[in-house]
């Protein structure tokens, strides 16, 4: 399949997909550069994955659900957000 790819609604977000520490999935960092808020879609996720906000030293944190292989978060002015993929 596709690979999971990370993208915002809006200009001024940026996102990346790295690698998560030994063990563990992707993670999708994505950054609100602007000052504004909104959606930030994670696409392409594989069939049954979790996804789960994290702090920046990759904790996990709240579940976010995934509908039709696409997570959607909110994103808040200047926040920097990472999502583990499980």
């Amino acid at each position: 399949g596709r690979p999971a790819r990370a993208w915002t609604d809006r200009p001024g977000r940026v996102s990346g997909l790295v690698s998560g520490r030994p063990g563990t999935g992707p993670v999708a960092r994505l950054a609100e550069t602007v000052g504004t808020h909104g959606p930030a879609r994670f696409a392409g996720l594989p069939s049954g994955a979790f996804v789960h906000r994290a702090n920046l030293v990759e904790d996990p944190l709240e579940q976010v659900a995934v509908l039709d292989s696409t997570a959607v978060v909110a994103l808040r002015p200047f926040e920097v957000l990472t999502l583990l993929v499980r």
